[in-house]
């Protein structure tokens, strides 16, 4: 990996438009210190866009010496940004595989098998995140985290609040929440 370059994708990632369909530059330094931490194998992402939570996250995957990124992103134009990108960093192709589908669809028909420690769901606010969860929770890893964007009550994307409201009534999860940019909810399944 080569970090100066690292940083000058990343300011050009903060220069994209569309501020409000990526992860924030706080939030990625969240789940960067998180995947850092934890030392997660096998980590899933939904709705890469360009890439910024996807650098970070293969950062740390990097500095650990272990583990894998899956990701998702419908837009073609999308995941040539973000390969190119991580291509220009030097990551080792054999830690991220972006799958060009919808995550319905990856996770509903098979395509993806791999016990998950660490999942990330930032996708187009109008998608379900329970949907998702439902569809992942056979995938979880004991003790797998669950991060989900947006889900608080005041963000312009209502489609991940409902999720929040969700996981706090559940009882094989702890819920933390973070007032990061639109929210961040922290899961860990118990």
């Amino acid at each position: 990996m080569n970090l100066l370059e690292f940083y000058r994708v990343e300011k050009e990632i903060l220069g994209i438009g569309g501020w409000g369909r990526r992860t924030p530059a706080g939030t990625c330094r969240i789940i960067y210190g998180l995947v850092h931490t934890l030392k997660p194998k096998i980590c899933f992402e939904t709705g890469t866009f360009v890439g910024l939570s996807t650098i970070w996250i293969l950062r740390a995957l990097y500095e650990n010496g272990i583990g894998h990124l899956y990701s998702t992103e419908i837009m073609p134009e999308y995941v040539k940004i973000t390969a190119d990108f991580i291509k220009r960093i030097g990551f080792n192709d054999d830690s991220f595989c972006i799958f060009q589908e919808d995550t319905t669809k990856v996770l509903r028909d098979g395509h993806f098998h791999s016990p998950v420690d660490f999942f990330y769901m930032d996708d187009e606010p109008k998608i379900s995140y329970i949907e998702r969860l439902n569809l992942m929770m056979p995938k979880l890893s004991p003790g797998a985290y669950v991060l989900a964007h947006d889900t608080f009550k005041d963000n312009p994307f209502e489609g991940a609040y409902p999720f929040l409201e969700y996981m706090k009534t559940r009882t094989d999860f702890k819920v933390f929440d973070i007032d990061e940019e639109y929210g961040l909810s922290i899961m860990r399944r118990i």
